[in-house]
């Protein structure tokens, strides 16, 4: 068994993977840990130039970022990640971010639309996870962080298959972390609220408003609040696994 590593003599995480770090929490996220002095991966599924603006942001903190083209639901795309991780330099932690959202009612949304928001989020997190583990364990301060959702805890209307997904991931890292913390492997998640982002911007005429109005800080988070959280739970959470931290203004209240 691998020695817990304590408080203040912890080394620090010298290189992370930031999946979904081209827009949104993800991108806040590849900065924020940028900020705190690490060198960055980031995985974009399609849109390079979003992610290259967002290596661009991290590299004014004089650290290196790499940018990978990664589909998480993609089969031949996980493999030629997989090569790079097993040629690549050490990893230390792995934030889990990149997924899809689709709204719809469970007598309207049709099985695809369904299964591709519970495959992309859920089973592509168990794929990503599954291919680090290696590297983790020859890390001295391991951690992965899950962005899961805060309707993945209470649920919403018209989300059904996105709180299925976002919640299972919950489930999925609280037993992961049973399993690997023998390895000194962290495992937590982050439960978002209402965040303004490009996925909250696509929701129907009305729905934001009507959210916040059901929030006690009476207004939306933002994608540089939540990394912060993100952050702490990579740099900062040493006696922590298993944790859900939920960052939601009240919401879940």
């Amino acid at each position: 068994m691998k020695a817990a590593v304590r408080g203040s003599d912890a080394v620090r995480p010298r290189r992370i993977l930031v999946t979904g770090g081209s827009r949104g929490i993800g991108r806040a996220s590849v900065v924020e840990c940028a900020r705190r002095g690490a060198d960055v991966i980031l995985t974009y599924k399609s849109d390079r130039m979003m992610a290259e603006q967002a290596a661009r942001e991290a590299e004014e903190f004089g650290v290196k970022v790499e940018i990978w083209q990664l589909d998480i639901s993609d089969t031949e795309s996980l493999r030629a990640f997989s090569e790079k991780i097993d040629n690549g330099p050490q990893i230390d932690a792995v934030v889990l971010n990149a997924g899809v959202w689709a709204g719809g009612r469970v007598g309207t949304i049709d099985d695809d639309t369904w299964w591709e928001v519970v495959e992309t989020n859920l089973f592509g997190s168990y794929r990503i996870t599954k291919l680090m583990l290696g590297m983790l364990r020859r890390s001295e301060v391991p951690s992965i962080t899950m962005v899961s959702s805060v309707v993945g805890i209470t649920g919403f209307p018209g989300d059904t298959a996105y709180s299925s997904a976002k919640g299972a991931m919950v489930s999925f890292a609280k037993s992961l972390a049973k399993e690997v913390v023998r390895d000194g492997i962290r495992v937590n998640v982050i439960a978002p609220g209402f965040v303004a982002t490009d996925m909250t911007a696509r929701l129907s005429e009305g729905v934001p408003d009507r959210v916040i109005t059901e929030i006690p800080m009476a207004r939306s988070g933002l994608p540089e609040e939540i990394a912060k959280g993100v952050a702490f739970l990579v740099f900062d959470g040493s006696y922590m696994t298993g944790t859900v931290l939920t960052m939601d203004g009240g919401w879940s209240l």
